[in-house]
């Protein structure tokens, strides 16, 4: 109470002389306070005498035992407590209410929704195997959780950190290796895996060049020879641009839309495209990307808004060096950029997509200025029926067509580039939902 009513700047010196206690100098500092500081001091508890007398008559009103409700740790009211009067403990149903025990309560006291929250978390944390080992450490027992001390906020606080850490290891930019830093070298190693392929493999068995450890959590690949025909379609024409544009063949940027509804495959679609790849030492070439964050993690990909620095709140402020530098080092070497569950783009944010990758790639060595996303190649996956744009009206949905008297001058450049993706491949076998009633389109 001194700290806070008495001004200070030392507190050993300012708040109490040397031959004071607190006690004393608290007296002291009461005798000569103000009616306004006694005021203060003598209602400072109100509020929370209020709560804790509404807590006991609810209590009271539910039936349950004074003495049921001491041992809960419900702490006690304001009549209970006799406040004001001078003795300092009173017998209540039994039970000798002390100061000390007062104290506990208000030590102990933890509300049942912190309860809970706790216990749910630890039980996910368990589920994900998140304290390998240790999850016999970690059964949650009816009164076991407290609030947070001390050290709890310095462990919170390492965690933290740890998982910054975790972050951008999984996000770090990949930078191309030096055996295929120009263009020649990059030439010459994928014409010896065009003319001379990798020995055949069994089934369900990727190449033994790929080294690279699943990601916990990330949709995994398939071997192309297990694809379904759809599937192979649409990989077999990725890869074929691949390689031609690895052999400096310059075909025309891909504009390439992958369709179909869930469960037909397009994630296994999109992760066999990255092993093909990382077989050919350019993975460093491939963006992957998606509207959430949900959905960009299981392709191991980022969120549009990270991977082409675009704010998520646009005030119209011009592009500033600093991102202009840091966009431009991220996709200096990028070639192909996979957009997942792309229903949720609307036409105003394909267009700022398309204006940040193309100034990403001006003056790398693979610009094209003549095209849109500076000659980037994109192919689109996703389903038009499933998510919306987020917080957008209908117009602003990539499949409606120009419509001046409600498109805006994003939204009708949105379009236009949209219109450019005339290559599409539609997956219509369904491998995920096995219900032949479900998957029947005239059942009710």
């Amino acid at each position: 109470m001194l700290l806070l009513l008495k001004p200070w700047r030392d507190p050993l010196k300012d708040l109490k002389h040397q031959s004071q206690t607190w006690i004393d100098a608290f007296e002291a500092f009461m005798l000569d306070s103000s009616d306004k500081v006694r005021r203060i001091v003598d209602n400072i508890e109100y509020p929370h005498e209020c709560r804790l007398a509404a807590d006991l008559a609810r209590e009271s009103e539910s039936n349950i035992p004074v003495d049921d409700v001491v041992e809960a740790g419900v702490m006690l009211g304001v009549d209970e407590l006799s406040l004001g009067e001078d003795t300092d403990t009173r017998n209540v149903g039994g039970e000798t209410i002390t100061e000390e025990s007062i104290t506990a309560i208000y030590e102990n006291l933890t509300p049942r929704s912190e309860l809970n929250h706790a216990r749910q978390a630890i039980e996910i944390a368990k589920g994900l195997r998140i304290f390998k080992g240790q999850n016999a450490e970690w059964t949650v027992h009816p009164g076991s959780t407290a609030n947070a001390l001390g050290g709890d906020i310095v462990k919170l606080s390492a965690w933290k950190e740890q998982m910054k850490k975790d972050v951008l290891t999984q996000t770090a930019d990949e930078d191309p290796p030096a055996s295929v830093s120009t263009a020649s070298n990059t030439s010459a190693v994928i014409t010896q895996l065009i003319v001379e392929p990798p020995q055949k493999t069994p089934v369900g068995v990727g190449p033994a060049v790929v080294a690279t450890a699943p990601v916990v959590g990330v949709i995994a690949g398939l071997h192309p020879s297990i694809l379904r025909d759809e599937q192979y379609r649409a990989f077999d024409i990725i890869r074929w641009h691949l390689d031609e544009t690895l052999a400096d063949r310059n075909p025309p940027p891909l504009r390439m839309v992958l369709y179909g509804e869930g469960g037909t495959g397009k994630s296994k679609v999109i992760q066999t495209v990255t092993e093909a790849f990382a077989q050919r030492g350019v993975r460093y070439m491939l963006a992957k990307t998606a509207y959430t964050g949900v959905a960009a993690s299981l392709i191991d990909g980022k969120t549009i808004n990270t991977l082409m620095s675009i704010p998520v709140k646009a005030n119209g402020a011009a592009m500033s060096d600093r991102v202009k530098t840091r966009i431009q080092a991220a996709w200096k070497h990028k070639r192909y950029l996979i957009v997942d569950e792309f229903s949720m783009i609307p036409k105003s944010l394909l267009q700022a997509m398309e204006k940040h990758v193309s100034i990403g790639k001006a003056g790398s060595s693979s610009y094209r200025e003549e095209y849109t996303f500076g000659g980037v190649n994109v192919i689109l996956c996703g389903d038009l029926h499933q998510f919306p744009p987020v917080a957008k009206g209908k117009f602003e949905c990539l499949f409606t067509r120009q419509d001046p008297a409600t498109d805006t001058e994003n939204s009708a450049l949105g379009r236009r580039i949209y219109e450019e993706l005339t290559t599409v491949v539609v997956l219509r076998e369904q491998m995920r939902v096995t219900d032949p009633i479900w998957r029947d389109p005239g059942a009710d």
